[in-house]
């Protein structure tokens, strides 16, 4: 599973593993171990990233649609998630 965070919760997920010497799936496994999918959704509400529905207006639904019938190339972060690259 790839979650699509904001960059500033990425570094913050990031540096809290780096603080306790973990990797961010060590940090993310010892921090969920246990946890069952109704409290997953749960937390994610939470932190407000679980959302049923989008409120967006007619420029930004324009935009959206455009960036997902023409993705941009995937950046160095985005290539090593998708294709292992290093």
């Amino acid at each position: 599973m790839i979650l699509d965070l904001p960059p500033h919760i990425e570094q913050a997920i990031i540096a809290k593993a780096q603080q306790q010497g973990l990797t961010v799936n060590e940090l993310l496994a010892k921090d969920y171990a246990g946890v069952n999918d109704d409290d997953i959704w749960l937390e994610l509400d939470k932190h407000g990233l679980n959302a049923d529905s989008m409120d967006i207006n007619a420029d930004e639904a324009r935009h959206l649609m455009q960036i997902l019938d023409n993705p941009p190339p995937p950046n160095p972060k985005a290539r090593a998630l998708l294709f292992g690259d290093s």
